[in-house]
């Protein structure tokens, strides 16, 4: 995979590279099929008789898949490197805050 913030993690994640490099993999994986289902879903609501805009961009499914994964490829492995650093015993600013009034 070539893609540039894949390679910029890759530096960074060190020995967890490989992690890294699946993380990567899977989130593009998730995020496209979201695409097509949603896609899907789309093409099945224009075929039962609700007005669709004809718009090019919406009824090209690759062109959809290549621009959300590019807007999603600068956040995706730092967001899930966020969340599995998250832990329950973590103290939540509710109970930092003090008794309603």
């Amino acid at each position: 995979m070539d893609n540039l913030y894949l390679q910029n993690e890759l530096k960074l994640a060190g020995e967890d590279a490989n992690v890294a490099r699946a993380q990567f993999k899977f989130g593009m994986v998730l995020a496209g099929m979201g695409i097509i289902h949603q896609h899907q879903q789309d093409e099945r609501q224009r075929g039962s008789g609700e007005e669709a805009e004809e718009d090019a961009f919406e009824n090209d499914l690759p062109k959809k898949v290549a621009y959300f994964t590019q807007a999603v490829a600068p956040v995706l492995v730092p967001t899930i490197r966020s969340l599995a650093d998250i832990r329950p015993d973590i103290p939540r600013v509710e109970d930092d805050a003090g008794e309603a009034a």
